[in-house]
């Protein structure tokens, strides 16, 4: 993880450890800090609500696809395979939120998340200025990969990457 604190890694892991075994809206600060062995007032020190941490951990991620996609050429469907075999490395966190019926957090987010996205990728496209129209686009199908996300994450068995780049592929076709 890029660019976080000890204590905030330390406060990430200690929040995501507890969501294995309690209701996220029972988990408290003060436990979360005794976890981390850190008090209340570091906790406070670097977030305000137990919702940032996990807007932090969002934005970490969002930087490490965006460089993971930035690593190959831009083809469509090298972005696909690489956006669900980034999914699956992080399985664990995202069925963290399915069981605390927190997908809507990634969705809530994903402005900023793909803010942070488009921070990295811009600089690596050839036409720096992004017309209205390809920003709806863009965000059009930024929501089509949340809802297909959300329908992978539910299903089981979960069709491969390879799989679900033929689907995604084949509507653009």
């Amino acid at each position: 993880m890029n660019n976080i604190t000890k204590s905030e890694k330390w406060i990430l892991e200690a929040l995501l450890k507890i969501m294995t075994t309690k209701p996220y809206d029972k988990i408290k600060i003060k436990e979360i800090a005794s976890l981390a062995d850190l008090n209340t007032r570091t906790f406070y020190r670097h977030f305000k609500t137990k919702d940032d941490v996990l807007k932090l951990y969002g934005r970490q991620l969002s930087i490490e696809l965006s460089n993971k996609i930035l690593e190959k050429s831009p083809c469509f469907k090298t972005i696909i395979l690489d956006y669900f075999e980034f999914l699956n490395e992080h399985i664990e966190f995202l069925n963290l939120l399915l069981k605390h019926n927190m997908l809507h957090f990634l969705y809530d987010n994903l402005d900023s998340f793909m803010t942070e996205v488009a921070f990295i990728v811009k600089p690596h496209l050839k036409n720096q200025d992004i017309d209205t129209k390809t920003l709806y686009q863009f965000y059009f199908n930024i929501g089509g990969f949340f809802y297909i996300t959300t329908k992978w994450l539910k299903s089981n068995p979960r069709l491969s990457k390879e799989e679900m780049a033929s689907i995604i592929l084949d509507m653009f076709s």
